[in-house]
């Protein structure tokens, strides 16, 4: 896996795709990963490389880290 490229989605194994979300009220661009299969999405981020990190992370990744 490249570092630009998504992981599929943890619950139902599709392919994830990037979302660009401007809030017109605030005049704000945020980016986020979600999933059109399941709808599962990772929140808002400032840089699409953020939400890349956030999709890409698993629980299993942060416990293998801690031990």
């Amino acid at each position: 896996m490249t570092e630009t490229e998504l992981r599929p989605c943890p619950f139902c194994g599709k392919t994830p795709a990037y979302a660009k979300v401007i809030f017109s009220t605030e005049k704000l661009i945020r980016y986020t990963v979600h999933c059109a299969n399941c709808s599962l999405n990772i929140g808002f981020f400032d840089v699409k490389e953020e939400a890349r990190k956030k999709w890409n992370t698993r629980a299993e990744d942060e416990r293998r880290e801690s031990d």
